[in-house]
This record gives structure tokens, sequence and C-alpha cells, in this order.
């Protein structure tokens, strides 16, 4: 209880106490400002977190008119999935999972690394290079060690006889004479033989025989023998004299030398391959002395006859590219019918 006092009249009075703004108030009444306090503080801290999401920049303390303002509609944050402008900078910080209301929790970032690049495939293995082609010298004959394995007649030699020439012409009819077919079916056959594998020897490559004079055909045949090659094949055009309907192809072989069984063989193999290659009338083979195989010395010899100049269908056939390169082809294959088998 208060205690009285004397005012200056003498009477007594009761002395009023003089109290503070907060002295007497209740505690409701005393924890107000302290709420608008943190009420402010966490407004503040609620938009300090969302500008660090954001990304927009801190420019100092906010006012708290311009901490309680709602953010322009250029800074709303753009839902899930929304394009990106392409004039709006990208945020300079890695975004995190936490809500934009929200302040980033303490610790480690839970963004993951980017992923790295699979490694680059491996170049292509290198091609194994092609097969290189047979090797040929100027003559027309392989090399064994720049030749194909795989060659048939790998290893083997043959005489090519280009029948007639210069002082000999042969038969001729219809257009076509012997000599020149004779020579172009003779250059095929020397380049499939030599592709094949086999050492090839040309009695002649132009319209005359080095050295050819008029019925010496000794010459020929003694160049052939001095080559020491597996096999004599001499090419020409038949002729027959009774009738035009005569025409197809036939292959001879002499009789009474050592080698007669391989110059069957040989010509056997050669007539079938011919037949198959030109589809000309098969006319078989025979026996006969002409001078080049009954004077050969090598293992077999056989004469070709491709075609009767006498037949207007053949004669027109052996002055066309074409034929002449299917005739070289299909003895070619006889040939190597024939060593296929063992000489």
């Amino acid at each position: 209880m208060p205690n009285p006092t004397t005012n200056p009249g003498g009477s007594q009075k009761e002395e009023i106490p003089i109290r503070s703004p907060l002295n007497g108030a209740s505690a409701d009444q005393r924890s107000r400002p302290r709420r608008w306090l943190a009420i402010a503080a966490s407004v503040i801290l609620v938009l300090t977190a969302t500008v660090a999401c954001t990304g927009r920049p801190s420019t100092g303390p906010l006012s708290l008119a311009q901490a309680t303002a709602p953010p322009m509609p250029s800074e709303q944050p753009a839902p899930a999935g929304a394009p990106v402008p392409s004039n709006v900078p990208a945020p300079s910080q890695t975004p995190t999972t936490s809500k934009p209301s929200q302040a980033p929790a303490p610790g480690p970032s839970t963004t993951k690394p980017p992923a790295s690049q699979p490694p680059a495939s491996p170049p292509p293995a290198t091609q194994p290079p092609a097969t290189p082609p047979s090797g040929q010298d100027g003559n027309g004959t392989t090399d064994p060690s720049r030749g194909n394995a795989r060659q048939p007649l790998a290893g083997h030699s043959v005489v090519v006889d280009a029948g007639h020439g210069t002082y000999g012409s042969g038969a001729s009819g219809f257009g076509s004479d012997e000599a020149t077919n004779t020579l172009a079916i003779s250059k095929d056959l020397r380049d499939l033989l030599v592709d094949a594998g086999a050492k090839v020897y040309m009695t002649r490559t132009t319209m005359a025989f080095p050295g050819d004079a008029p019925g010496r055909l000794d010459i020929r045949t003694n160049y052939a023998n001095s080559t020491r090659a597996d096999i004599f094949v001499s090419v020409h055009n038949n002729y027959f004299d009774n009738s035009e309907a005569v025409s197809g192809a036939m292959t001879f072989y002499s009789t009474g030398g050592a080698h007669e069984d391989n110059s069957r063989r040989l010509a056997r193999d050669i007539q079938a391959g011919l037949v198959r290659a030109t589809d000309l009338t098969d006319r078989g083979v025979e026996t006969a002395g002409y001078y080049v195989t009954r004077n050969s010395t090598l293992s077999a010899a056989v004469l070709v006859e491709v075609g009767f100049l006498s037949n207007p269908s053949d004669a027109t056939a052996l002055a066309d590219d074409d034929f002449r390169e299917k005739a070289a082809s299909g003895i070619a294959q006889g040939i190597i019918d024939y060593f296929g088998q063992g000489d």
C-alpha cells in the first residue's frame, strides 16, 4: 500500500505512482512488438531465400514495403516444364531441389554431376587388301613369285601358235581370213592363260613370225621346242571345198609319238571347252599328221580348227571380236581341265 504524504496545506493526499508505458501492461500487450519484429524478420528471410533461388540480384537491405510487395510479373517463377524465353539469362547458380518458398538446407548439394560421355567408337578395322592381279612381264608371261597361288595354271607353260601369217595367209571366205582370225584368238587366249598363272610363248604376235619364210614350218616348230614348255596349241580355221553347209569345230593330234596319250587327252579337253563356249557344231577329235604336231617334242601338241570359213555363218562369227573371245575362253578352259587332271 503506498505511503501517504503531507501536502503544503497540511492535508494528506494519496501519492499516485507514475507508470512506464509498459508498467502494469498485460503479458499479451508486452509481447506484441516482439511478434511483429519476428514476423518482419521471417518475411525478410523468406524473400532473401526467394532471391537466392530466382537469381534476383541483391541491391542491399530491403525496406518493409519492398519485402512485402509481390514480385513483378517478369520475376514470377515459371511453372515446371514451361519454355524459358531466349532473352532471359540462365541462373548463375545450380538449381537445387528445394521449393522456392523455402531457404536451401545446409549441406552438400544433391545435384548429380553430368554423366561422363561414352568413349568414342573404335575406328573400323582395316580391310584386307584385294587380291593382287597376276604378275606379268612385257612378254605376257607370269612371275610365279608375284602370281596368285590359287591360279589353276601356276607353274605351267604353254606355246600358243597363231596359224599362218604373211607368207601363208591360210584360208579365206565371206570376207574373213584365217591369218587375221587366228592371231586375234591367239592373243585373247594368251591373256586368259596368263591370268590363270601360266607362262605363255607366242610364235607370232604380228602378221609375220620372225624369220618365217614360205614353206618353212620347221622354223616355227624349232622355236616351240626350244621353249621347253609343257604343251603346244596351234590355232587355225577350217575350210571345206565341196559344201558350204559343213560347219563346226574340230581338234587334231598326231599319233605315233611318245606323248600321244597326253596329246589325245589335251585334244579332247580343248574340243569340249570350245564347243561349250561357242555353241559350234561338235565335229569331234581326229588324228592327223600335221607338221607342227608331228614334230613337237613337248609333252602334248594339238591343232584346233575353230569353225569353217567355207560356211557363211562360221565365217561371219569368226570376224566378230566377241565370238573370238568366246573361242579363246573355251580353249583356255580345256587347257585348265587338262592340267587339272595331271599331265
